[in-house]
């Protein structure tokens, strides 16, 4: 006899209060199609080096792990945010690029879909600082939801 098979989301957070915007919509679609959710928090291994610093060596292992502790806390909180019910892993993970992370990880894992807030940043910004949305929307065959931060 086959197992049921059971819908799983990829739920993606920066730890940020607006990469939030995302969670209750998620919740609701994941009660409803009776899925669990993966929160995944990417941080990239690279360490951007601004102008006028000496050293691009990058963050130390202690620094990394500290980081990612701290990370592990976040996601425990953010985790209170979505509905007891629901079926909801909590994970931090390192990689190339948070991007090369999300995708990896769904990839890997058997994710149905993806979720993510986009910050919605536009202009000079977006080029300074990416679209990860997009960089995962354009890289994968895996439905993404994206979801916008509600403007104040």
């Amino acid at each position: 006899m086959l197992a049921a098979m059971v819908f799983h989301i990829l739920l993606t957070t920066d730890l940020s209060d607006e990469s939030t915007s995302a969670f209750e919509r998620t919740a609701a679609l994941a009660r409803r199609m009776e899925a669990r959710i993966t929160l995944l928090h990417a941080m990239p291994e690279a360490h951007v080096i601004g102008i006028g610093f000496q050293d691009a060596s990058g963050p130390t292992a202690e620094e990394r792990g500290g980081y990612l502790e701290r990370a592990r806390d976040r996601l425990q909180e953010l985790r209170q945010m979505l509905p007891e019910d629901l079926q909801v892993t909590t994970l931090a993970d390192t990689g190339d690029s948070v991007e090369s992370i999300i995708l990896r990880w769904a990839e890997g894992h058997e994710v149905d879909l993806i979720a993510m807030a986009t910050h919605g940043r536009s202009g000079w910004k977006r080029v300074v600082m990416g679209s990860v949305a997009e960089a995962v929307l354009r890289s994968t065959d895996i439905p993404v939801l994206l979801f916008p931060v509600k403007r104040h």
